[in-house]
């Protein structure tokens, strides 16, 4: 019986101001955004969107250290519904307003400004979602 071989990450070439860099995403994570894309995971033009997808959230985030694990982050708050990706961003935000010295700061946040055409838009939705949240 021969076993299927599926590659554990898929290579991204991007570009960080003026230098070439590589992006590894999780093999499944990257056919999830492929589809969320519009495009059938595995095909030339599935990599071809995630990249662009991908060189646009490394456009706005550049100067951010460990740059692959961010936008692994953003990749899954992308292909999450909206309601889910709110959700855990008032987690995120109500967790780091209670000090908790173990955990980094939030990538996303009502105080976070975020480009209204990308798929991580959720600035004003998690605002309005905190107040309805929040006790008081």
């Amino acid at each position: 019986m021969a076993s299927l071989r599926i590659p554990p990450f898929e290579r991204y070439h991007v570009r960080v101001r003026k230098w070439r860099t590589t992006l590894s995403l999780d093999y499944c994570l990257a056919g999830l955004l492929a589809a969320k894309l519009g495009a059938e995971p595995g095909t030339a033009e599935a990599h071809r969107r995630v990249r662009a997808w991908l060189q646009e959230q490394v456009d706005e985030s550049a100067d951010i250290s460990g740059l692959n694990r961010h936008i692994m982050r953003r990749a899954i708050l992308a292909i999450t519904d909206k309601l889910l990706s709110n959700r855990c961003a008032v987690w995120i935000d109500k967790i780091s307003e209670n000090g908790s010295a173990r955990l980094r700061p939030p990538i996303i946040t009502p105080k976070t400004q975020v480009n209204v055409s990308n798929p991580l838009s959720l600035a004003k939705e998690t605002k309005k979602m905190a107040r309805k949240l929040t006790p008081g």
